[in-house]
């Protein structure tokens, strides 16, 4: 499996920032 990512645990919680806190990277919102 890859590392936990922020951008990915955010995206588990539900909460989806603009940005990847740590990364600053694009976050890909997804319609669960």
């Amino acid at each position: 499996m890859l590392p936990a990512d922020p951008a990915l645990e955010a995206e588990i919680l539900g909460t989806h920032p603009d940005r990847c806190v740590s990364c600053g990277a694009p976050i890909i919102k997804r319609g669960n």
